[in-house]
């Protein structure tokens, strides 16, 4: 209830998420409208489902971020070779590509161990935020959502 309202809130700032996502309380200065949806989420997962297929949801979720680090990884570095610009990583593991496919493929052996119905909802899932970056790249002109007034 603390991370995940903030995590809104900023991709909101951004430009990832509604502008909405971005409003703060004008007395608390907390982001209510992230807070109330987050809430409500996290109200039907609990009412829909038992604690343990939650908890699966929840580590499978992690698993998925994990997964796409160690696969961003050789890309990252790629960039690095390829743009002197950028400035180098300060943090290097020996052999680094090993290490990021060792993660990936771990994750991904982790994540068979869903369940259908947590199948489902990790593909729904995933469908929309693939439709929401989607609809915020496409080249219709308009890339990025307006950010919040300041």
């Amino acid at each position: 209830m603390v991370n995940v309202p903030r995590l809104t809130f900023a991709m909101a700032e951004q430009g990832d998420l509604p502008a909405a996502f971005a409003r703060v309380h004008p007395v608390h200065r907390t982001p209510w409208l992230s807070i109330l949806i987050f809430a409500a989420l996290v109200w039907c997962l609990a009412a829909s489902s038992g604690f343990l297929q939650n908890l699966t949801l929840s580590a499978v979720s992690r698993l998925f971020t994990y997964g796409l680090v160690s696969a961003a990884l050789p890309v990252l570095r790629r960039r690095e070779q390829q743009d002197p610009g950028l400035p180098a990583a300060t943090l290097r593991l020996p052999a680094g590509p090993l290490v990021a496919l060792l993660g990936f493929l771990t994750s991904g052996l982790l994540a068979t161990r869903m369940s259908g119905r947590e199948l489902v909802v990790m593909s729904v899932v995933l469908l929309l935020g693939l439709l929401h970056w989607y609809l915020l790249t496409r080249p219709s002109g308009k890339a990025r959502l307006p950010r919040p007034a300041e």
